[in-house]
């Protein structure tokens, strides 16, 4: 350390500790919110995809009749399949205090030799014994039992009866159960028949050779096995083929995590700005030193390399802060993420690269943010450093809008002064208003989206006009089931509705829905519904909605559409139904948020293409306000006495809660990098106002020596730091409305399929404004009271 330049170093570094240390911390938040976004994003990646394949997930589902050892045994045989077993799924109820809440049970023979579609035991027996059942981890909050309690179950054709947790498992082949609202449970076809079931297995799960994750592959080779099975007599109802090697929640995942990143890049990048400006007024100040410096020898270079490695000083002390917590903050992020994915993270452990890059953007930008002002400065001739006043060659005045701030009349003494000082340095200003006002835009965007979001969930509810949709396990006569639900006391409207799976073009013969075992990810369903129906009132988006005498034409809700991007108003569209083709003219579009893909046709129209008629399977029931939960009750009371099997209920409201569950967390995320982004943005105010009352320190002492009192300098300093706040809050909002744009169309398109409405809160505008003028307040108190407290001597003296 005897060396001249590192003892200037030193010098400047503790002088300037004030400073360095706002530096630090910026670029250490910035750095922060990379490594922890960038460590999560890439845990979850690799975690999420082991998880899901480490469940042997089936290639394709066969639902088929009549599958038995001997054909099990001949499947394997045939070419392409590398694995098959049978199972069987049934919809359910369980009974949860006075309500029933939707069941799905996975009936699997043999818990033992599982080879595909498998889950890990957590606790409790394993196989499950006869009249029990294993039930998801997640799903036990929505029973409200514990291992060893018995719950009431009900199944389509049986009576309500108890049945005991014997175990828990963890099925990361699924989503959440919290979030889809249905409780996951895992029963043995003994089980089944206790319940009032039959106990047959009607799906052919296989896992097929060759590359797993080869969509055409998978589809060519069910459809083999699937016209081999009915040549034996074994009619095919549908094959389900999920994505090849995704999770159902894995798009949302990634799309979610890359904007996250997105936003912890900006932040970075303005830690990188703050960085730049405090230089930049740091070399204004040392330019005689630089001077001097250079007339004793020193050359461009050597000066550069001395600013620069303060910078690496500054890059070590970021880094320090900002590994650590960025690492643990990346584990503890995946493993929330993790559970909003129903999946078990093996590993926490932050790839290499994700430090690597975090280590090299720490050393790179501020780096690059300090290049330009070191180059500016090292490159000034002797004379120029040695004699620069610190007063810019163009002072305040020469420009119009100078001028036209001198005009101004009628203003305070303290505004008029405060602005004239914050336009003294225009560079500098700017910066710090991007600055606060790019942290200003994330936080009102946060607020925005959140009340967006709102506003979505609500139009679920507001959308429905219905209170409870009911699904029956097989066709009941229309007439009787109206009947049934109208004679209930409290239900004021009641419609059928029929409904079958689907499939886009002429597919004839063989169904392949590409959706998940949950059968709720990926399907697609034509709806037929009275044409003059008031239980529905979706928001058209083009087009018009049903009509008395429409014949053969449809309405695709805005998740359909999206399939058939081609598609218009007046145009046709071929669907099968039941591996029939149909065609028939789009009449509109609507936005029907909660629902699957689904294609809306007059009940005639999918009667004559289902050939079923006098039947329905849905019922959807309205109810007086005030005794709707007891209405419900009353009504699948009255239907099951009435030998009406129901499948499944689904209350508006647990609909909502569903949809709802999804991205709650993510909301929360998005606040938490504006507040980083914010505390760049007072660290940069808090920097740039420091800097600004040391340059003008003697400025102030003349002030002082002609009769303005300390409280006098207080005020106007703190005039100008108000300013600046204000200024940069009318800026954040004006930035915040495409930053609400952005994050609503990627949240909204995830969640809905649509964007989420641009929505500016006022209570989030106020909010922010008060957020600003406090940390503007604050920012400036400090260097406002030192420079109060200076007397004229010492001020007058400062150098």
């Amino acid at each position: 350390m005897r060396s001249p330049r590192w003892q200037k170093i030193r010098r400047d570094l503790w002088t300037g500790r004030g400073r360095m240390a706002l530096m630090t911390v910026a670029v250490a938040a910035g750095l922060f919110a990379l490594g922890s976004t960038l460590g999560g994003y890439a845990v979850l990646s690799r975690e999420l995809t082991r998880a899901y394949l480490s469940t042997r997930p089936a290639s394709a589902t066969l639902e088929t009749d009549g599958i038995d050892a001997a054909l099990l045994a001949e499947v394997r045989k045939q070419p392409g399949i590398a694995a098959a077993e049978a199972r069987a799924t049934v919809r359910a109820r369980v009974r949860v205090g006075e309500d029933w809440r939707p069941v799905l049970f996975f009936v699997i023979p043999d818990f033992q030799s599982m080879r595909l579609a498998t889950f890990a035991r957590l606790e409790g027996d394993w196989p499950p014994p006869r009249g029990t059942m294993l039930i998801d981890h997640l799903a036990l909050a929505l029973v409200d039992a514990k291992v060893g309690e018995s719950v009431v179950i009900k199944t389509p054709h049986g009576a309500p009866s108890p049945l005991r947790l014997s175990g828990v498992v963890w099925d990361s082949s699924l989503a959440p159960a919290g979030m889809e609202r249905t409780v996951w449970g895992y029963v043995t076809p003994e089980t089944l028949k206790l319940l009032g079931e039959t106990g047959e297995l009607d799906q052919l799960k296989i896992i097929t050779a060759g590359n797993p994750l080869d969509a055409a592959a998978i589809e060519k080779t069910a459809r083999g096995l699937a016209v081999w099975l009915q040549a034996h007599g074994h009619p095919v109802h549908e094959i389900q083929i999920p994505p090849p090697g995704k999770h159902p929640h894995q798009g949302q995942m990634t799309a979610v995590m890359l904007m996250l990143n997105v936003f912890a890049v900006l932040a970075l990048l303005l830690s990188g700005v703050l960085v730049g400006s405090m230089v930049d007024a740091m070399m204004s100040r040392q330019v005689r030193e630089i001077g001097v410096m250079k007339a004793v020898g020193a050359g461009n270079g050597q000066i550069a390399r001395l600013y620069l490695a303060m910078m690496l000083v500054l890059s070590a002390g970021a880094l320090v802060l900002a590994v650590p917590s960025s690492l643990w903050a990346a584990g503890a992020l995946s493993k929330m993420a993790a559970g909003n994915l129903n999946i078990k993270i093996a590993s926490a452990a932050v790839p290499w690269w994700v430090l690597a890059l975090v280590v090299l953007a720490g050393v790179l930008v501020p780096l690059l943010a300090a290049a330009v002002p070191v180059a500016r400065a090292s490159r000034a001739t002797v004379q120029t450093a040695i004699h620069d006043s610190g007063t810019p060659l163009e002072a305040f005045g020469a420009r119009r809008f100078d001028a036209w701030l001198g005009r101004r009349r009628g203003w305070s003494p303290l505004i008029s002064l405060g602005m004239r000082n914050a336009f003294r340095r225009r560079g500098r200003l700017i910066l710090t208003l991007g600055l606060l006002a790019a942290g200003g835009a994330m936080f009102l965007a946060g607020r925005d989206t959140a009340a967006a979001w709102k506003l979505r969930l609500g139009e679920v509810r507001s959308g429905r006009k219905y209170d409870v949709a009911i699904r029956f396990q097989t066709p009941q006569p229309t007439a009787r089931a109206l009947a049934v639900a109208r004679g209930v006391p409290g239900v004021t409207k009641a419609e059928a509705w029929g409904t079958a799976p689907a499939a886009w073009g002429d597919e004839t013969g063989l169904h392949v829905a590409h959706t998940y075992p949950d059968k709720g990810h990926g399907s697609f369903q034509v709806t037929g519904l009275p044409a003059d129906t008031t239980l529905v009132r979706f928001p058209v988006l083009a087009g018009r909605w049903l009509r008395a005498g429409d014949d053969r034409v449809v309405v695709l809700n805005h998740s359909a559409a999206a399939a058939v991007p081609d598609a218009k108003v007046g145009s046709t569209v071929t669907i099968s139904v039941d591996g029939r083709p149909q065609t028939w003219r789009i009449v509109g579009f609507v936005r029907d948020l909660g629902s699957p893909a689904t294609a809306y046709v007059p009940s005639p129209t999918l009667a004559l293409a289902t050939g079923a008629s006098d039947t329905t399977e849905l019922l959807y029931v309205a109810c007086k306000a005030g005794k709707r939960d007891e209405a419900i009750r009353r009504v699948e009371s009255s239907l099951e006495k009435a030998g009406m099997g129901i499948d499944v209920s689904i209350p508006v409201t647990l609909l909502r809660s569903a949809v709802g569950g999804h991205m709650a967390v993510l909301l929360g995320l998005l606040q938490g990098l504006a507040a980083l982004m914010t505390l760049v943005g007072i660290l940069g105010l808090t920097a740039a106002m420091s800097t600004g009352v040391v340059e003008r320190t003697r400025e102030l002492g003349v002030m002082q020596a002609v009769g303005a009192s300390p409280a006098l300098i207080l005020r106007v300093i703190l005039a100008e730091g108000l300013f600046i706040g204000l200024l940069s809050s009318v800026l954040a909002v004006a930035l915040a409305i495409p930053f609400t744009a952005l994050v609503g169309g990627i949240l909204g398109r995830l969640a809905f399929r649509v964007p989420l409405p641009l929505v500016v809160a006022p209570g989030a505008v106020i909010a922010w404004l008060a957020i600003a003028l406090t940390a503007s307040a604050l920012a400036t108190a400090v260097p406002a009271w030192r420079a109060s407290r200076r007397s004229v001597r010492e001020a007058l003296a400062f150098d």
